[in-house]
């Protein structure tokens, strides 16, 4: 029995690093009230948005109002009702539920209509539309090879790819309120190995000299006085919710599309790198190692998710973002937007 618990135990802790698909074989998606009835279960729930969006769960928010019906389902049986899986549900509320294993109704779809937007989308898919609008369609390839179809080869892998997410990794990390000296990068990094927070192989992927070189720029130092105020905050997701004029309205400039208070609600999702606050409002910071020589490129590529970043952190805190600033690993400098 000790041993079934210990394999059960390491599956789990190996299926936290893999998308549920992955792991477990099954796409994830989960649709929660986007106005709570208890603020702090609110809290809570937002708290693990994060983790859960970094391993692939799809996380969709009502927004018209409070939801309270709990629908289960997957390709044997499905449970809709109200009730929750616990003493009070079952016995003191009498809720009730529906469990069916009807194929008919389980396999049932409405119609699909054609449609010029989706309900939902992220942050990286409107990201590339702006590249697509910035430069010529054949002057850019907005899917890297190893994305495509028929890439499945370790050769056909983007290098340049690979060493940003483990650049992005390495900042997700990082301790900007202890690093100091000229050591503090590459003690910071054993430390990550050493805690399993990235693999060796990843680590010798960092280009240690742009990141000593980051750690003596003004950026770097506003953010490590903020971090020691406990004012920096990393890799935070968000879902906010726009009209379709105000979301797309940049990339079908010839189409008429629904705005006001009686369109639609689309969802936006993402995950902002790092964002900071000082007296005279948020600071919102993106990093990029795209291989550019000029800052308007990344200008071009990213001010609308910079926009989106700003726009989801003043929704969230009431409060103005002073600065957009993205940080260039191959400028070796911030460019402020």
């Amino acid at each position: 029995m000790a041993d079934d618990f210990e394999r059960m135990a390491t599956s789990l802790q190996a299926s936290r690093h893999r998308r549920p698909r992955d792991a477990f074989g099954v796409d994830v998606k989960l649709i929660l009230p986007g106005i709570p009835d208890k603020k702090r279960v609110k809290h809570i729930t937002e708290y693990h948005y994060g983790e859960l969006i970094r391993h692939g769960v799809e996380i969709y928010e009502y927004t018209p109002g409070f939801i309270h019906q709990k629908v289960i389902f997957n390709e044997f049986s499905s449970v809709v009702g109200t009730i929750n899986m616990d003493f009070r549900s079952f016995y003191l509320h009498y809720e009730m539920g529906v469990w069916s294993r009807d194929e008919e109704l389980l396999e049932f779809s409405y119609p699909k209509a054609e449609m010029l937007f989706k309900a939902k989308y992220s942050v990286s898919e409107l990201k590339h539309k702006s590249m697509e609008a910035y430069y010529d369609s054949d002057t850019i390839q907005v899917i890297p090879d190893f994305a495509g179809e028929g890439k499945a080869d370790k050769g056909d892998v983007n290098t340049g790819a690979v060493k940003g997410t483990a650049m992005h990794l390495f900042m997700e990390h990082f301790d900007f309120a202890s690093a100091q000296g000229e050591s503090a990068v590459d003690e910071q990094i054993e430390l990550m190995v050493e805690r399993g927070h990235m693999t060796e192989e990843q680590a010798g992927l960092l280009d240690r000299e742009k990141i000593k070189t980051f750690t003596t720029t003004e950026l770097f130092g506003r953010m490590a006085r903020a971090a020691g105020r406990g004012l920096l905050f990393v890799e935070q997701p968000f879902v906010m919710g726009d009209h379709p004029d105000e979301l797309l309205g940049d990339y079908y400039p010839d189409r008429s599309l629904p705005s006001g208070d009686g369109s639609p609600m689309l969802l936006v999702q993402g995950i902002i790198d790092a964002f900071f606050v000082e007296d005279d409002g948020i600071v919102v910071v993106d990093y990029k190692t795209d291989r550019v020589k000029k800052a308007e490129e990344l200008i071009g590529r990213y001010k609308k998710q910079m926009e989106l970043y700003a726009d989801a952190l003043h929704r969230g805190f009431g409060k103005k973002v002073s600065q957009r600033i993205i940080y260039s690993f191959a400028l070796d400098d911030e460019v402020i937007l």
